[in-house]
């Protein structure tokens, strides 16, 4: 039953990040058919997204939004309780399948939606989004070199994750490694003393979630999208240390072109390395990195690396084959 539920949980955040994220620009047709690809109704996706789950208690006579919420997730855990029971009433076939799934996870069994059952299902929700990590496979799990010719170990997750949405500004739940949260703050809060209002679109990625957003950009742009979103396990966005910026100049628009050359991108681009922050892909080197231009994309290597990147002016692939001779 709760791998139902995680799979679900892993296709929702794939979609939600390619609805905001990989196709910003896209129109709404091509998006939903991608979508639809997939097979997952972008509305609720969306609705669980922006809510960041449950957030009160229902029972029978409710209805609206959050019902509906509870619903969906009654229909990826329970198997008698159909898509067609997705009505957005609280009814007697919700109330049974909430008891089922109290009963099966060893909790007060009384139909509704109570406090306990509202967090174990938002636990389940955000855990597979900060997952645990799977021990120390790296010994530094900051200066990881990878590219498209070195991976990561398929079952690899990054220890100490955790959400920095109450930290900084973002649209959704978004996971770093711990270590890096307290740098990134304070990196936003002196470019807000300076007028500038940066938000993270995007953070940690699940390898699962990885395949989709390559997969779905591989069908809608063919080759051309080896150069823009990275292979499973060749993502730094696996690694927890890697963001993607935007900011209020440009309505927060996500992985946008626009976000090139604005008061913010310039910005980062004199004093990211100061809180230990590096542009991966630099307009002027693709022939090195093997990825387009991305000047939303920053990787956290510690305030050392990143100065030294800095003073020589050379890309984070540069510096690791470098340091590797």
């Amino acid at each position: 039953m709760k791998n139902l539920f995680l799979s679900f949980i892993f296709l929702g955040v794939a979609v939600f990040a390619l609805l905001f994220f990989t196709f910003q620009n896209l129109n709404q047709f091509v998006t939903t058919q991608v979508a639809s690809i997939i097979g997952i109704d972008i509305n609720q996706v969306l609705d669980w997204s922006s809510q960041r789950g449950l957030n009160k208690n229902l029972t029978i006579g409710n209805s609206g939004r959050d019902v509906r919420l509870l619903q969906y997730a009654m229909n990826k855990v329970s198997p008698n309780f159909g898509s067609k029971n997705i009505t957005g009433s609280f009814d007697a076939k919700t109330a049974k399948a909430v008891s089922d799934f109290q009963k099966s996870n060893n909790l007060n069994v009384n139909g509704t939606l109570d406090s306990n059952t509202r967090t174990l299902l938002n636990d389940l929700y955000f855990k597979e989004l900060c997952p645990d990590g799977r021990g120390n496979i790296f010994p530094d799990e900051m200066t990881i070199h990878l590219n498209k010719s070195k991976s990561l170990p398929e079952d690899y997750i990054p220890s100490d994750l955790i959400d920095i949405s109450d930290s900084v500004k973002t649209f959704k739940i978004i996971c770093l490694k711990q270590d890096v949260a307290p740098f990134l703050k304070k990196m936003f809060d002196d470019a807000e003393d300076e007028g500038i209002n940066f938000a993270v679109t995007s953070g940690f990625r699940r390898p699962e979630v990885q395949s989709l957003l390559y997969k779905a950009l591989l069908f809608l742009k063919g080759e051309k999208a080896k150069y823009r979103v990275a292979e499973p396990l060749h993502s730094e966005h696996q690694l927890g240390t890697t963001i993607d910026l935007t900011e209020k100049s440009i309505n927060y628009l996500g992985a946008d072109s626009k976000f090139d050359g604005t008061v913010g991108d310039l910005w980062l681009k004199q004093n990211a390395y100061k809180y230990g922050f590096v542009l991966s892909y630099p307009r002027d080197k693709m022939f090195i990195t093997g990825y387009d231009y991305e000047p939303w994309h920053y990787r956290f290597l510690g305030l050392e690396i990143t100065k030294e990147i800095f003073d020589r002016d050379i890309s984070v692939e540069e510096y690791f084959g470098s340091s590797e001779n």
